[in-house]
């Protein structure tokens, strides 16, 4: 039940940690020991995003408002770097199965959306956290349990116990080829044999659905709806552009402050300041978002008025003098 607030003291916080930075990508950042166990909720991110963020900023160096850009548009997938050389030397008979294992242990781990490792991994990631739940949950369960968070799996992936066979190792292979098969299937199916098609942003896009697209005629949708442009990242990378087709989630405003020179600031929104479907600033934003490209966050009057549009004045009606 509800039971008031905790003092703003008495909340998890740090003050100028020894590191030199402080970030969160929404994952479990608690204190062993904190007392109010009460306040606490259960359902966290992954830690992935995070470690992104803190592989960069732990470097020590010292970071321009080009590397912050730069970092809030990565999409380095840690999942990827730690379940990919899983497929190294495995036994695949089928040779396009074979091929695409051979890819994905000689990349990156960048889930580009140009990228043909990045569009057979991501494929691959689906079905194979498909098929760990399948065998972890019980079908008697599936109804209320969801699918188990990433570092599970990847945990039970690395170390296989006893629900992957006799031979955990052995039943853990062949889960690994049972879906990167299921995943080349589907690429297949999806888009044809060439796998110069098969990449990322083939399958996965951002296309903005306005609450008003599905009350009007289907000739209107495209005057509300924003987009189809093709994305990288998922769920894991710091992009966070989630794990099904169409990105329904993640970062829509990013802005880079430069402290030193205000008017050094970038930003970047989606997919515009307009909700009038009629104005030219409705959806003005989103292509340059769905690039991960920047615009100028100015803030001195000068630079202000260099790039206004309109001016609004705001004048209050002049009122009869009173009796």
């Amino acid at each position: 039940e509800w039971n008031g607030f905790l003092p703003i003291k008495q909340l998890p916080h740090v003050k100028n940690p020894d590191k030199g930075y402080y970030n969160t990508s929404n994952e479990f950042q608690i204190p062993r020991g904190w007392p109010y166990s009460q306040a606490l909720h259960y359902v966290w991110t992954d830690p992935y995003r995070a470690q992104s963020v803190a592989e960069v900023l732990g470097s020590g160096r010292k970071f321009s408002v080009a590397d912050m850009v730069q970092l809030q548009n990565s999409d380095l997938s840690i999942p990827a770097r730690s379940l990919a050389p899983l497929l190294r030397d495995l036994d695949i008979p089928d040779p396009t199965v074979r091929t695409a294992a051979f890819m994905l242990t000689h990349w990156n781990f960048v889930l580009d959306k140009e990228s043909i490792e990045a569009g057979i991994y991501e494929m691959f990631q689906r079905h194979l956290m498909a098929n760990v739940r399948s065998i972890v949950v019980p079908a008697e369960a599936r109804e209320h349990v969801g699918m188990p968070a990433m570092a599970r799996i990847i945990a039970w992936m690395q170390a296989p116990d006893g629900r992957f066979g006799t031979d955990p190792v052995a039943g853990r292979n062949a889960l690994l080829i049972k879906s990167l098969s299921e995943a080349v299937a589907e690429l297949t199916n999806r888009l044809g044999h060439d796998m110069q098609k098969w990449t990322l942003g083939s399958y996965h896009y951002a296309r903005i659905l306005s609450p008003f697209s599905t009350a009007v005629r289907p000739d209107l949708e495209a005057q509300y709806d924003v987009g189809h442009a093709p994305r990288g990242g998922d769920s894991y990378t710091i992009t966070a552009t989630g794990g099904a087709d169409n990105q329904g989630a993640g970062g829509s405003f990013k802005i880079v402050m430069d402290t030193e020179n205000w008017d050094n600031s970038v930003g970047l929104n989606n997919p515009g300041q307009s909700g009038d479907i009629a104005s030219p600033h409705y959806r003005d934003l989103y292509e340059l978002w769905s690039r991960g490209k920047y615009f100028p966050v100015f803030y001195s009057r000068a630079k202000v008025e260099s790039v206004a549009e309109k001016t609004v004045s705001l004048v209050p009606e002049k009122q009869a003098p009173a009796h």
